[in-house]
């Protein structure tokens, strides 16, 4: 496969479109943190209290964030 494929498909989406599954990305995370805060604490020794708290919330949170929803204070989300 060519390296710029997955990009060409991806720059014909319109911002709706990218926004959706960069969220979906974000739901699929906060729905998987117990196992991927596990996996991430295997994987690099952290606690499991660091992983699940704060870097895990925070991975689902930069996709959101990067598809101009973000949380925003008591929850809700402020588009950008």
């Amino acid at each position: 496969m060519r390296h710029g494929r997955p990009f060409d498909s991806w720059k014909k989406l319109d911002k709706i479109q990218r926004s959706k599954i960069l969220l979906d990305i974000a739901d699929v995370i906060d729905k998987n943190k117990e196992h991927l805060a596990k996996v991430e604490s295997l994987d690099n020794g952290k606690p499991i209290r660091e992983t699940m708290n704060i870097d895990v919330p925070f991975a689902a949170d930069h996709f959101r964030y990067f598809c101009g929803s973000y949380p925003y204070g008591g929850g809700f989300r402020q588009l950008l």
